[in-house]
């Protein structure tokens, strides 16, 4: 009966401790209280600079109870910033923090949110969003993917056309002429590596048209640095690109009355026997030769020819994007008919996006003539709202691990150029902002196989030293790298990879 009484009182007891440990976190997981913070605003700044007055406003997922005060604790650096008064607005649903003045730091930081309740009196969870302020982390970064490029030469042409762009960005953000020197080398190696009849090996065996735009990009944005020699030769190059284009395969020309371009060949050999002819409608082809370079010889050439061929690539590219803003995928030599719809609207999504990008910036600059740019600006919004939508929680685009991800970084480039040619909007500065501190956070952008500064430490799956790093490893790693590199030096300086220069003398 003594050990009957003993075990009932230990069993009350545990079920009172029990009871105590469910109350305890029950009242923990109440004080969490829900995610309320819908999105953080800074103002129109891209990248907050030092010294600057900081605008910090909270848009609310839910009607927020205005007798409370949110918090906000910013912390970079030496600097250390709480902000506990301002103004509700938008019948509680917005809370406008009192504006205060960066110092002269530049760093990374965190902004830390938390004290306001919702009107049904639970206590928003506490919520941090990560800040950048100044170029200073920015720079760091592409220098770091920058060097990493040089180091690991890609033997994909497109992959180093970007990589020299950006070092080129570099050059004109930093002055260190070693960034100028690269791109004089491999600028000369690209002219000297043009084939008799006006193709450039891709570096895989195939011919195509949008790579070698993309590459070609190189020589336009040198062209302004180049001597009046080098420049007659970058000319006469492209001449003979596109004397290429206008014959076409023996059939037709690459370049069709629709406006769209060919893909190219499947094969060269030796420089002189093609096989396989693509010579369907292709989405990237049409953006990246189609309206890149035609557009940017307008403006070198101030031929009409080129205007024109290029305002046609850029309509086409219009055309086919449907309501919602989404460009498809099309490429008629392997997908007949467009019969394949997950092909077309689905696969590459980002991808398309990411070039098609490429060819409409460099239509709009280029081609300084309101009857093309004004519905050109009224159309590609469609296109910019579906990229803000669409647009991961973590700053990133497409499916994680994808390949169509690794191609996504050039659609940042569209978004800068609209946000300061067209309309700065917030949303566009929000999803922006979101992007390049994801390439700041080295944990969370390694799956984007973005290298960390150091590739001497453990970055995931890709290995912990150079040394083991595969070639494959190389090969993927050099596509992110090259885009989002040439993404983070147009954030640095807007415009820097595509601009009328000759305008600004």
């Amino acid at each position: 009966m003594k050990h009957v009484k003993t075990l009932l009182v230990l069993s009350i007891s545990l079920l009172a401790l029990i009871c105590f440990c469910q109350a305890a976190g029950a009242k923990q997981i109440g004080s969490d209280g829900p995610k309320c913070i819908e999105y953080v605003d800074l103002g129109p700044e891209i990248v907050p600079q030092p010294g600057q007055v900081l605008n910090i406003s909270i848009k609310f997922n839910r009607e927020m109870d205005v007798n409370s005060i949110p918090i906000c604790k910013l912390v970079a650096a030496e600097q250390k910033i709480v902000l506990n008064q301002g103004n509700w607005a938008e019948k509680g649903f917005r809370f406008n923090f009192k504006p205060a003045t960066l110092d002269a730091t530049q760093s990374k930081g965190i902004m830390t949110f938390s004290g306001a309740r919702s009107v049904e009196k639970q206590l928003m969870q506490t919520q941090s969003k990560a800040i950048c302020i100044g170029n200073g982390p920015i720079i760091k970064r592409v220098k770091s993917m920058a060097r990493f490029a040089m180091e690991n030469p890609h033997k994909a042409i497109f992959v180093n056309g970007y990589n020299y762009r950006t070092q080129l960005g570099l050059y004109e953000i930093t002055g260190d002429k070693k960034h100028l020197n690269n791109v004089k080398k491999w600028a000369a190696q690209l002219l000297d590596s043009q084939k008799p009849q006006g193709y450039w090996g891709t570096g895989y065996g195939a011919v195509y048209f949008a790579d070698t735009g993309s590459a070609l990009g190189l020589l336009i944005n040198y062209h302004k640095w180049a001597t009046p020699k080098q420049q007659k030769r970058i000319i006469k190059a492209l001449e003979k690109y596109i004397t290429m284009l206008e014959k076409g395969d023996g059939k037709e020309s690459f370049i069709h009355e629709n406006g769209a371009l060919g893909a190219g060949y499947h094969f060269a050999k030796d420089g002189k026997t093609f096989s396989d002819t693509f010579n369907g409608d292709y989405t990237i082809s049409t953006s990246l030769s189609g309206s890149q370079i035609f557009a940017a010889m307008y403006y070198l050439t101030g031929e009409e020819k080129y205007k024109t061929i290029a305002i046609k690539a850029t309509n086409w590219l219009l055309d086919s994007m449907a309501d919602d803003g989404k460009l498809p995928y099309i490429i008629d030599s392997w997908n007949p008919g467009r019969k394949n719809k997950e092909y077309l609207w689905y696969r590459w999504t980002y991808d398309t996006s990411a070039y098609v990008s490429e060819g409409f910036i460099a239509a709009w600059t280029y081609i300084d003539d309101p009857a093309f740019r004004k519905p050109f600006e009224k159309r590609v919004k469609a296109h910019v709202n579906f990229l803000l939508w669409t647009q991961n929680d973590d700053g990133s685009w497409a499916k994680k691990g994808s390949h169509d991800q690794l191609r996504s970084h050039g659609l940042v480039n569209l978004l800068l150029w609209y946000y300061y040619n067209v309309d700065k909007e917030p949303a566009v500065a929000r999803a922006i902002r979101n992007y390049y501190n994801l390439l700041l956070d080295e944990e969370k952008s390694q799956y984007l196989s973005i290298p960390a500064e150091s590739i001497d430490i453990d970055y995931g799956k890709m290995r912990q030293s150079k040394a083991d790093v595969n070639k494959n490893d190389i090969f993927l790693m050099g596509i992110p790298v090259s885009l989002s590199s040439r993404a983070l030096v147009e954030i640095i300086k807007p415009s820097v990879d595509c601009y009328r220069w000759k305008d600004k003398k």
